[in-house]
């Protein structure tokens, strides 16, 4: 009793918002919805007066990606490794595909050969766009969202898009153009209330940082840990990316109400034209279910499954009974049933996926 009256708990994060003295929002009255009032220097003269002939939604992605044959060698210890194993797949518009497999299978390193980002080893295979090989401008037209939430801590949310759309978007568009694109990204994903918030420092075991505001020193804590995994994805949409996005573990160490949402946000992107393909690992059945397409990968990078899910993962779940696993458990989590057996009954099991021309 004498000790929890002087062990503190731990100081929570993300649950104070930090905006600078000119950007302060001005509560709202809530009883008027039809009439909300929005604080002065809140939002950017761009946004009150978007110049005319600037698109409403995101960009749309017309093209299909396509992959096959993808191999990934690596030397370790003087010794060769073959990471990837003669992997196929594609992504087409409007469709948000999983990339599942248990640690170790190549998730990761499969997104970083097909967003042309590998340095270490050596990739073969072939990447297409359309049935043509992708060019030397292929990184610029897809974007590639972390696990890691890293930003500079001392930007607002608004600054961190508008920076990100000034350096990637292309030359030929003008700055109203660049920076309209970056409110319609706040609009989309629904970040108004905090987008001209710090960003803050990410969550525990980093320092908290010391800024002058108003003019006295404050320490605080940013954005929580949704909002920043929105602002990781918002960033690579303010590039306006023209393919295709890549995210690895878009869910890795959030709850399951944060979790849900930010598949909300994938589902949200993928109604307005984006084509998404997200590593995840083992996610719940509820998750599970809101893909359109899955991609499982076996240990040492071998695919056992590529196709769509179906409604409460039917057409999966059928396809491994097809091929010699147990029936799943009606009370079971579909997606580690299929990890499960995917290591036990298919561990030597590779599976041939025809060109996806032959269905556009």
């Amino acid at each position: 009793m004498i000790a929890t009256e002087f062990i503190n708990e731990k100081k929570s994060k993300g649950e104070v918002l930090l905006f600078r003295r000119i950007n302060k929002p001005r509560l709202t009255n809530s009883s008027d919805p039809e009439n909300p009032q929005t604080a002065p220097g809140t939002l950017d003269p761009i946004v009150r007066d978007p110049p005319s002939g600037i698109s409403g939604t995101i960009e749309h992605q017309t093209s299909t990606f396509h992959w096959r044959n993808i191999c990934y060698d690596i030397k370790i210890k003087k010794e060769n490794r073959r990471i990837l194993n003669h992997v196929d797949g594609w992504v087409k518009p409007r469709s948000l595909t999983a990339l599942m497999g248990p640690s170790g299978a190549g998730k990761t390193t499969l997104l970083d050969v097909l967003a042309a980002r590998d340095t270490i080893g050596i990739a073969s295979g072939g990447a297409l766009v359309d049935g043509h090989q992708r060019d030397i401008s292929f990184p610029r037209k897809t974007g590639y969202a972390q696990q890691q939430d890293i930003h500079l801590e001392t930007m607002t949310v608004r600054e961190a898009l508008q920076f990100n759309a000034l350096m990637c978007q292309p030359k030929s568009l003008v700055k109203k153009e660049k920076l309209a694109y970056v409110e319609e990204v706040i609009k989309l994903l629904k970040m108004e209330s905090y987008a001209n918030a710090i960003i803050g420092p990410p969550g525990e075991g980093m320092s908290y940082i010391t800024l002058i505001i108003e003019d006295r020193y404050s320490r605080f804590v940013g954005l929580n840990i949704e909002q920043r995994k929105k602002l990781t994805i918002a960033v690579e949409l303010a590039a306006r990316p023209q393919l295709l996005l890549f995210l690895d573990e878009p869910s890795s160490g959030l709850d399951s109400q944060t979790a849900w949402a930010v598949l909300d946000l994938l589902q949200e992107l993928t109604y307005h034209g984006q084509a998404i393909l997200c590593t995840i690992h083992q996610p719940s059945a509820m998750l599970f279910q809101r893909f359109d397409r899955l991609l499982l990968l076996a240990p040492e990078g071998k695919p056992v499954y590529f196709g769509q899910i179906g409604y409460e993962a039917s057409t999966v779940i059928s396809y491994f009974e097809r091929n010699g696993a147990k029936p799943c458990p009606a009370d079971a989590n579909p997606a580690e049933w299929i990890m499960e057996v995917s290591q036990r009954v298919f561990h030597c099991f590779s599976i041939h996926i025809p060109s996806p021309m032959n269905y556009f």
